[in-house]
């Protein structure tokens, strides 16, 4: 696909936008970049849908839903789905020499139960966004005929407003934090 290289949002908008340092390599957001477009937004929204947005970033050629959509709905999904995806991609370092965990200096490290929990709060976060942007879609489902088109590769999720982060036994939870979602929109408490 020649739109490999085109990412709805950049390494500056991250940091700008998430609790990621502004230290963290560019590389390493770069990775839980491509990890968030390439398996959790294309599964979120189907490798037809999800082609036809990044065909529509690269030609400029976005309609107004479709813009919408991405800036309104993805963006923020990304954003919440990088910061999940960041305490695995940044605890651990591959090398030669084995599996390493970081320890930067000059920080106090949490434990094990607060990463847990701050973990399940960004999970949350990102399921929020999932279920906004399914709603969204589904809502104006005549703008994104994509959506329901089974093409070769990942078709649309379809179950619920559930998003990626939940066990399966837990779904019926998830929608019903999204059903709250018109009145706490941009205001989730904890």
């Amino acid at each position: 696909m020649a739109t490999t290289n085109v990412f709805f949002i950049s390494i500056p908008n991250i940091k700008d936008n998430c609790l990621i340092d502004t230290n963290v390599s560019d590389k390493t957001l770069k990775i839980s970049l491509r990890t968030c477009e390439e398996t959790y937004t294309q599964e979120l929204l189907g490798r037809s849908l999800y082609i036809a947005l990044k065909t529509g970033v690269t030609n400029n050629t976005l309609t107004n839903y479709q813009r919408t959509l991405l800036e309104d709905y993805l963006i923020p999904y990304e954003y919440a789905t990088i910061e999940v995806l960041a305490f695995y991609d940044m605890l651990l370092k591959i090398s030669q020499a084995g599996i390493n965990v970081t320890t930067p200096d000059h920080t106090q490290q949490k434990t094990k139960d607060e990463l847990l929990t701050l973990r399940k709060h960004k999970e949350r976060n990102a399921n929020f966004y999932a279920g906004l942007t399914k709603d969204y879609i589904i809502e104006n489902l005549q703008y994104f005929p994509e959506y329901s088109y089974i093409a070769k590769g990942l078709v649309p999720r379809k179950f619920g407003n559930s998003g990626f982060f939940l066990d399966e036994a837990d779904f019926s939870k998830d929608d019903e934090y999204n059903r709250r979602r018109a009145e706490n929109r941009y205001e989730e408490s904890l």
